[in-house]
């Protein structure tokens, strides 16, 4: 008994002291951004708790320098996880407001989670990335109204070359959107599903010690499905980006369900009810015999196709 005694002070003054270094690491990055420009209000505390080692921060704010940028919230922690001490969690609670400060997102219900696990080196390499939620909801410049789970995944498998993993279930339509897209209500009021498989790659590996900025150089969709009613989006394809950000490749996406968004579109103005018939006469050419759609969208030189029909400029990933 004496030694579970002495084993279990031990461990609390571990504990205590990797909460205290948490709060000090979190107080020295927050005094650091101060001396470049940033506008912050609010102190970490210590916080104690069997899972996490860390400090709270609440209520707290930040403003870039220039004042693009700005972030609110009530309640903000940050600590080590006792189990995996090399794994660093946030978990941001409602309220609370991120983003461009004139395209701002609020967090109105539920909290955000992230964990950046490194390795143990002295860069300290980044290793995994992980996002996670239930049942929060999004207000502003990206109006979700709540969903059921949410979890992504970036998992370093080489150096600088991140599996990715995603997905949203059960996502409810704004009142808004659903209005635009959807004016007769006659589909679900959410989307069942968005799923992604991939891989991402930069020009070179992440480091805690190294600010070096690090650009992508491909991009690979194994898979990418969505799913709303009898609509069903599915992509697959690959993404080579030069130096400049410019894109070059192939990506396919197989649409399952185009009468039914040709009636949408119809519904909403977007296509004229006269023409309508020579849409569906069109898909009705193009779909495979299980009934999918594939449109393949060429990108390169900057720009967009499907076949020799222009679609615009490419996005630039710099």
């Amino acid at each position: 008994m004496r030694k579970l005694i002495v084993l279990g002070v031990i461990l609390a003054g571990v504990w205590g002291l990797g909460a205290f270094g948490v709060t000090r690491g979190v107080d020295a990055t927050l005094n650091a951004l101060r001396t470049e420009g940033w506008t912050i209000e609010g102190n970490p505390e210590i916080a104690l708790s069997p899972a996490l080692m860390g400090s709270t921060i609440g209520p707290l704010s930040a403003v870039s320098p220039a004042g693009w940028w700005r972030g609110e919230t009530d309640t903000l922690s940050v600590g080590l996880r006792s189990l995996a001490p090399t794994t660093l969690q946030t978990t941001i609670s409602a309220p609370a407001t991120i983003g461009a400060a004139n395209a701002p997102v609020t967090l109105t219900d539920g909290a955000i989670t992230a964990n950046l696990r490194v390795g143990v080196r002295a860069n300290a390499p980044v290793r995994l990335f992980e996002l996670s939620s239930a049942r929060a909801s999004l207000d502003g410049a990206l109006p979700i109204k709540g969903w059921d789970q949410f979890e992504f995944e970036a998992l370093e498998i080489a150096d600088g070359q991140f599996a990715l993993t995603g997905q949203l279930a059960q996502v409810p339509l704004s009142d808004q959107l659903r209005a635009s897209i959807d004016p007769n209500g006659a589909h679900p009021s959410a989307i069942e599903s968005i799923a992604l498989v991939g891989s991402v790659t930069f020009d070179g590996p992440f480091s805690l010690a190294d600010d070096t900025p690090r650009y992508l150089t491909q991009i690979n969709i194994d898979t990418f499905t969505t799913t709303w009613g009898d609509v069903a989006l599915a992509a697959n394809g690959t993404l080579d980006i030069d130096t400049n950000g410019v894109p070059t490749g192939v990506v396919t996406f197989n649409i399952t369900g185009a009468n039914t968004i040709i009636d949408l579109l119809t519904e909403t103005g977007a296509i004229p009810r006269e023409v309508a018939p020579n849409y569906r006469a069109v898909v009705a050419g193009m779909t495979a015999a299980d009934g999918s759609l594939a449109l393949p969208i060429t990108l390169r030189g900057g720009r967009m196709s499907v076949g020799f029909i222009p679609l615009g400029p490419a996005p630039i990933f710099r």
